[in-house]
């Protein structure tokens, strides 16, 4: 079992959601403090349709927010951390999945 399957494994136990620290992770190592889901599925190598509904979660857990819109009305839906003290125990516990 690779280092990636023990943690979307951990992930399915913990959260209830295979891709969640994986999304977690993605964003937790971006330099931008914005992003959108097209960024994050890219850089997790999955489709927009499967990091939709995580970034749906995390809002709706207040872990980040929606932004703004670039491009007008439908545009790309940018986000941001919301809860820094929240964000920062969550993301590094899905930082630390794989390693244990």
């Amino acid at each position: 079992m690779t280092q990636a399957d023990v943690a979307l494994d951990r992930g399915a136990a913990l959260f209830n959601n295979r891709l969640l620290a994986v999304v977690v992770v993605a964003i937790a190592g971006r330099d931008d403090s914005e992003f959108t889901t097209r960024q994050l599925a890219k850089a997790c190598g999955v489709a927009d349709s499967l990091v939709r509904p995580v970034l749906r979660r995390l809002a709706d857990a207040g872990m980040i927010q929606e932004h703004s819109r670039r491009g007008g009305v439908r545009g790309e839906l940018l986000y941001r951390i919301r809860d820094e003290e929240g964000w920062e125990l969550l993301a590094s516990l899905c930082q630390r999945l794989p390693d244990t």
